[in-house]
């Protein structure tokens, strides 16, 4: 059974799963903006996504709530997409995926954040915040909430993006004469 948004605020403030305080959490932009749990700056940090205006389309979707810009954040606006593709209005506009630059503000933040609980928001907190988890998990070794991974379906095109900028190996073992992943 899947947590209330206000479970999730409660386990996000706490940050601590089984002792383990680096943990990676991806919400939604309503959840954003129905936040209302304090959160501590020197504990939590947050990277907002939202979807970039076009010449044809304004739109400002990032949130605005205070409680979550008390902490150290980022804002940033790029599509769920992987490649190039005509916008949804069929107007000849074409809208542009995540780019390299994107993924080293992102791993910047990251390593500025180190050790901090990580909370990824975009739109409906499954794809661009989900490859961000998946990330953290993977690589810089973040617990990824059970909730969290339970609802990502990760964005593939921002995952490899976000290793290309770390530009470090993914953590592996020798065990018995065999490297592993871990």
């Amino acid at each position: 059974m899947e947590r209330s948004w206000i479970e999730t605020q409660r386990s996000i403030q706490i940050g601590d799963i089984n002792g383990i305080n680096m943990i990676t959490h991806n919400i939604s932009r309503d959840t954003a903006r129905k936040w209302n749990t304090p959160l501590d700056p020197d504990k939590h940090c947050w990277i907002s996504i939202g979807e970039p205006s076009t010449p044809t389309f304004k739109i400002n979707c990032n949130v605005s709530n205070p409680i979550l810009n008390s902490v150290n954040h980022l804002k940033i606006d790029f599509w769920d997409i992987t490649t190039p593709t005509e916008n949804q209005y069929g107007n000849g506009e074409m809208v542009y995926p995540a780019t390299e630059e994107d993924a080293r503000k992102i791993v910047e933040f990251l390593h500025e954040n180190k050790g901090k609980v990580v909370i990824n928001q975009c739109r409906a907190g499954i794809s661009r915040s989900g490859a961000i988890s998946r990330f953290c998990h993977e690589y810089l070794g973040y617990e990824w909430d059970k909730d969290s991974i339970k609802r990502a379906v990760p964005n593939d095109h921002i995952f490899w993006l976000l290793v290309k900028a770390h530009n470090v190996p993914k953590p592996t073992k020798i065990i018995d004469k065999r490297r592993i992943t871990l």
